[in-house]
């Protein structure tokens, strides 16, 4: 298990996020497992082409890099099949947005440029 803090929170991980910053062992905020997914989720109330979502759950599939499926803003479970670099890229955009979504922080997407 790898542990991390990032944006306040304390992550248990399965995996290695070198993007974040290590901490010790401790309560975690958020849990990324690596685990088989579900295809879909119930009584989705927004649905897009690679993205489904309901009040407690987020469904994402990216084809040739992995299903990420985010639970009560607590758990991010990861069923893999591209390379750690390509999943860590889809972790740290959309996914993590939606565990805030869930969380019921404000989620603002930005970039910068000279």
């Amino acid at each position: 298990m790898h542990w991390y803090t990032a944006y306040g929170l304390t992550f248990a991980s399965d995996i290695p996020l070198p993007e974040l910053t290590e901490t010790e062992a401790g309560d975690p905020d958020v849990r990324v497992v690596l685990r088989a997914t579900p295809e879909s989720i119930d009584n989705p109330t927004i649905t897009r082409p690679i993205w489904s979502a309901n009040d407690d759950e987020w469904l994402q599939t990216v084809e040739g890099v992995a299903r990420y499926h985010v639970s009560d803003g607590t758990t991010i479970a990861i069923e893999q099949w591209g390379s750690d670099r390509d999943v860590r890229a889809y972790l740290f955009g959309s996914t993590i947005g939606a565990l805030f979504h869930q969380r019921q922080w404000l989620t603002l997407h930005a970039s910068s440029f000279l």
